[in-house]
C-alpha cells in the first residue's frame, strides 16, 4: 500500500492521502497508510483523525437503507430527463450527463453515480428514518478503534437540518466523517449487514509466549439484511464491470466498488475546482475478504 500511495503522491501531489484495508467480516485493519509523514509532533493519522465529506461512495449506504426499508426495490425506476432536479428551491445536478434521459433503477443510479437519482431516493425517507440509518451505520459515534485521538463525530440531530441537508447527504455532501468511519460503514453494506468495531491488534503475547489477548470480532449491531447486502454487492460489481468503477476491473477477479468526488467546502460555500477523491472497493464480491478505501485531498 505504501508503494502504491507513493506513486500516486509523485503523480498528483495531494494535500493529504490515506489508504485503509480491512477485513470487512472481522473489523481487523490489515493495512493503513497516511501521508504526508512527519515527526511525532506534526503528523496526523488521516485515516482515523481527518474529517471530510465523502461524496458518491456514500450512495451505496443510502441505497442499502432504502432497500432495507422497502422504500425502493431493485426494479424501482426514477426519471432523469435533464440531469438536474429542483428540490427545496435548489437545483441539484449530476456531475456528468451519462444518465440523462434515462428511467434509472437503483443499479443505474450507482453505476452512473446520479445525484438526481439519489435525491429522489432520499425523498422517500422521513428525516427521522434517514437519521436512524446514519446512526446505525455509526456516523454519530466513534468507531472505537484502538488508536489515540479519534475525534468526536460532528453530526447534528435532524431537528437542526435545513430542508436541503437530507438530499445532499444522500450523495455524500453535507455530512462530515472520518475515512475509517466510511470504511466500516461500507464494510457493513458488503459483509452481510453487520457494523463491526475496527481493531489494529490481532493478539498480544507476553515474554513467556502466552497469549494474553486474542481479538474476537465485535459486532455493534445489524444494520441491513443479508439479502439487501447481496443485492448491493451485485450493484457494486456491475459498477466495476460496466460503470464508473471500471478502472478497478482486473480480469479474472470479481471486484465491487464505487468512486467518490466531493467538492471541498470552504468559507462562503463549496470551492470550485477543488475536490476530495475517494475509491472504495472490495474482493471477492461473493464473500468479501478485503475492503480497500483510498482518499486523496485535491
Amino acid at each position: 500500500m505504501q508503494d502504491e500511495v507513493n506513486k500516486f503522491v509523485e503523480a498528483y501531489d495531494p494535500i493529504w492521502l490515506t489508504g485503509i484495508m480491512v477485513d470487512p467480516n472481522t473489523g481487523e485493519v490489515l493495512g493503513m497508510v497516511s501521508l504526508p509523514s512527519g515527526t511525532k509532533a506534526t503528523v496526523r493519522n488521516n485515516a482515523v483523525q481527518n474529517i471530510y465529506e465523502p461524496g458518491s461512495i456514500f450512495k451505496p449506504l443510502i441505497v442499502s437503507a432504502a432497500l432495507e426499508e422497502k422504500l425502493i426495490t431493485p426494479e424501482s425506476t426514477f426519471p432523469n430527463p435533464t440531469s438536474s432536479i429542483q428540490i427545496m428551491g435548489a437545483t441539484i445536478r449530476d456531475a456528468e450527463d451519462n444518465a440523462k434521459g434515462m428511467m434509472m433503477t437503483p443499479q443505474d443510479i450507482i453505476m452512473k453515480s446520479s445525484n438526481v437519482g439519489m435525491v429522489q431516493i432520499a425523498d422517500r425517507f422521513s428525516k427521522d428514518k434517514f437519521e436512524e440509518y446514519l446512526r446505525k451505520y455509526g456516523f454519530y459515534e466513534k468507531t472505537g478503534i484502538d488508536f489515540a485521538n479519534e475525534p468526536e463525530p460532528r453530526q447534528q440531530p435532524n431537528s437542526k437540518w435545513d430542508g436541503l441537508k437530507k438530499y445532499t447527504m444522500a450523495f455524500g455532501q453535507g455530512i462530515a466523517v472520518t475515512p475509517l468511519q466510511i470504511a466500516m460503514g461500507f464494510s457493513t453494506v458488503v459483509n452481510g449487514g453487520n457494523l463491526l468495531e475496527p481493531t489494529f491488534v490481532k493478539k498480544i503475547v507476553n515474554e513467556d509466549g502466552i497469549t494474553i489477548y486474542d481479538h474476537k470480532p465485535y459486532i455493534k449491531r445489524r444494520v441491513i439484511s443479508e439479502e439487501t447486502s447481496a443485492q448491493v454487492r451485485e450493484m457494486l460489481y456491475q459498477t466495476v464491470e460496466h460503470g464508473g468503477g471500471v478502472n478497478a476491473k482486473i480480469e479474472g477477479y470479481h471486484i465491487g466498488g464505487k468512486t467518490g468526488t466531493a467538492q471541498k467546502s470552504g468559507k462562503g460555500g463549496y470551492q470550485r475546482g477543488k475536490y476530495i477523491l475517494s475509491y472504495c472497493g472490495f474482493y471477492p464480491v461473493e464473500k468479501p475478504q478485503y475492503l480497500l478505501l483510498v482518499v486523496a485531498n485535491e
